[in-house]
């Protein structure tokens, strides 16, 4: 159920802040300041996060299970809020901008992805007009259409059982396809190769190497091949981030 939540929110979440600024200029920089989070009835997990990522840039994010790496994407996305401290977007507190307007400007693949029983190209467009020249855009700047193209009804076809005829990585490829197919200013992506042989991981992190410098990228992993085509990575623990 969370993964479905953070895929679909932008056109779904409802308990959304309709304040100032609905349609709010991004100028890229996301800023954590002496941010505190704590679950109910748990002890603070993350403790005085303070972290400013600027316009296009690549951030890693690496630290052991449990510490709260996909906790603070969920406090980007708005999903949660901080108990303590804020988080600024372009300069202002993002509980003074349309958290609708900013999911917008958003794109995730997760460790796991949703796929509804409908056509690739649904799955893509995922509630946004379907536009075939840009599916096709979209899969070769993942890396998937070389798969997708075999098929033998192309982005006609449809995805079964949750897309399971796909290989681990061919699913991946496809959730950045979507992703892409929104124009994102941000990607954000949780874990995105685990689970997927070499080759496959090979082909995402070629596809993300691509996006650099065009958007913001913020990528969870535990593997260090993957965060090493960041401009910098940093650990978080118990007491923080800190830059390595």
């Amino acid at each position: 159920k969370k993964h479905l939540e953070k895929i679909q929110w932008a056109k779904n979440y409802k308990d959304s802040i309709y304040k100032n600024n609905n349609n709010f200029f991004f100028d890229g920089e996301i800023k954590f300041n002496s941010v505190f989070f704590k679950y109910p009835n748990c002890d603070f997990l993350l403790n005085n996060i303070n972290l400013t990522i600027k316009k296009n840039e690549c951030i890693g994010i690496i630290g052991k299970s449990g510490v709260g790496k996909s906790t603070l994407l969920d406090l980007i996305t708005g999903i949660i809020k901080p108990k303590k401290g804020s988080i600024y977007i372009s300069g202002a507190n993002m509980n003074d901008i349309n958290i609708n307007s900013w999911r917008e400007k958003l794109g995730i693949v997760m460790q796991e992805n949703f796929f509804k029983n409908d056509t690739l190209s649904s799955n893509i467009a995922l509630g946004k007009k379907i536009h075939k020249k840009k599916i096709k855009e979209v899969l070769i700047r993942a890396n998937a259409w070389d798969f997708i193209s075999l098929l033998p009804k192309g982005i006609d076809e449809l995805i079964l059982d949750r897309g399971l005829r796909f290989s681990g990585g061919e699913r991946q490829r496809i959730a950045l396809a979507r992703a892409l197919y929104h124009d994102p200013q941000v990607l954000i992506l949780d874990e995105p190769t685990t689970g997927l042989d070499k080759i496959s991981e090979n082909k995402l992190i070629s596809s993300l190497k691509k996006l650099k410098g065009k958007i913001n990228i913020i990528i969870i992993s535990h593997k260090k091949e993957v965060v090493e085509i960041c401009d910098k990575v940093l650990t978080l623990d118990n007491k923080g981030l800190k830059e390595n």
